[in-house]
């Protein structure tokens, strides 16, 4: 008897010796790292074709892009990109038309990854407001492990106010293409959930095992309780005639 209950406590902190490092690797939150911080200035904003010209309309203020990625991703987890287009004030420069109020300033995303799935994963399109940050997110979700490469493109559509004797259309120009990385990881080639599930299963069977000598006592007085003998019957309990 002496042998297994000494097998079981040994079995059982070798499965919780196994199963918590993998519950903390495959439930540890991933930080959000900053990738990409770049200014866009006024000159960069202002509308195409026209060479620096100070008719040339532009926005007032600038904008600063800044991107936020995982510092890891699981292997078969989804985590979250964010990019956010920012208002940066600028000093009073050259006097120019204001773009928001001859045309109207749209911002076109895309990512692009290798070795991931992202969504969406087509073009994202957000009107840009004088003042007010713009933000856009991705899902991905590495189908492999290592580092990956991922391009965010950046362009900009003017689009001109409604004539009702033409057909307008929006220009279009790129304004920024960063590149930055994600490390996908994986424990032993398994993915996130498959590690998550066998660390749960083994804390469970680890702690049932070191804690069945004392659930056999707890049992053991619930279901097999004795009679009290005479000395230990309190005083007033003796059996009536």
């Amino acid at each position: 008897m002496k042998s297994a209950h000494k097998l079981e406590f040994w079995l059982g902190w070798l499965l919780l010796f196994i199963g918590l490092p993998c519950l903390v690797w495959g439930n540890w939150p991933a930080s959000q790292v900053k990738v990409v911080d770049m200014v866009l200035t006024p000159e960069d904003l202002a509308l195409p074709g026209g060479d620096g010209s100070p008719d040339q309309p532009a926005p007032k203020e600038g904008m600063r892009l800044v991107v936020e990625a995982p510092a890891f991703v699981r292997l078969g987890d989804d985590e979250t990109i964010k990019a956010t287009l920012e208002v940066v004030p600028q000093e009073a420069g050259p006097a120019r038309p204001d773009l928001y109020l001859t045309h109207n300033l749209v911002a076109e995303t895309r990512l692009e990854v290798t070795g991931m799935l992202h969504a969406p994963g087509a073009e994202i399109y957000s009107s840009v407001r004088s003042g007010f940050p713009t933000a856009f997110a991705w899902d991905i979700r590495p189908i492999e492990s290592g580092v990956k490469n991922l391009s965010l493109w950046l362009h900009a559509q003017y689009v001109p106010p409604p004539d009702p004797l033409e057909p307008v259309f929006p220009e279009r120009k790129l304004l920024a293409a960063p590149e930055f990385q994600v490390r996908a990881i994986s424990l032993l080639g398994m993915a996130g959930t498959p590690v998550r599930v066998i660390g749960g299963v083994c804390t469970v069977l680890g702690s049932l095992l070191l804690l069945s000598p004392l659930l056999q006592k707890i049992l053991g007085r619930l279901f097999n309780q004795e009679p009290l003998t005479p000395e230990q019957a309190l005083p007033g309990d003796e059996p009536h005639a």
